[in-house]
């Protein structure tokens, strides 16, 4: 029964919003943070950063695509011509990022679920 609902199109529609969703908002937040550190990226460069940031990590192999991520990040940022220093504070706040986003994204799925109790606002 629980295979027959992870098939169905909804909950797959829902789940590829929501994973795009996350992935657009790293690539923002990577560029407004590229600004504030006086960078001109493009929103362009941001994404296809954010992008090979994930496959990096994903080809890797390891927990959370731990060093694979980040040097990929930098490595980029570097080959587009921007400076070291630039390129890992901008790789350590991604970073944090996407801890943060899918994070706060998933408390919020959770939180408007109907079939979930919430013991905190179920009235006594």
């Amino acid at each position: 029964e629980q295979l027959k609902n992870l098939n169905k199109i909804k909950p797959f529609i829902i789940s590829i919003f929501l994973c795009s969703l996350a992935w657009l908002l790293e690539s923002i937040l990577l560029y407004v943070t590229f600004r504030f550190l006086n960078i001109s990226l493009s929103f362009k460069e941001a994404t296809l950063i954010r992008t090979a940031m994930g496959i990096g990590g994903v080809i890797s192999l390891l927990p959370g695509g731990l060093l694979t991520s980040e040097s990929t990040a930098v490595a980029l940022s570097i080959g587009y011509g921007y400076g070291r220093i630039e390129a890992l504070a901008g790789t350590l706040f991604i970073r944090i990022y996407t801890l943060f986003v899918p994070s706060l994204m998933g408390f919020i799925a959770l939180m408007v679920q109907k079939d979930l109790v919430n013991p905190y606002l179920k009235s006594k």
